[in-house]
């Protein structure tokens, strides 16, 4: 039987130690996603304020189990 493969961090750039960047360089990638965000909520508000309004419609389920539902 396969091992099970440790969990992986799904961010560890946002971990390291050895990951320095410019102060020019944050700006510049902090800029980018909000950018970023700007366009996906632009792009998929409908669907963002249908989630919404169905987490407000049941807020006894944690995140965890309305992930479990979407993947169904």
């Amino acid at each position: 039987m396969k091992k099970p493969s440790p969990p992986v961090h799904p961010t560890p750039w946002l971990h390291s130690a050895h990951q320095e960047l410019s102060d020019q360089a944050t700006i510049e990638i902090l800029d980018f996603l909000y950018e970023l965000t700007t366009a996906f909520e632009n792009r998929y508000f409908a669907q963002l304020r249908r989630a919404e309004q169905a987490r407000e419609r049941k807020p006894w389920e944690s995140a965890d189990d309305r992930r479990g539902k979407a993947g169904e």
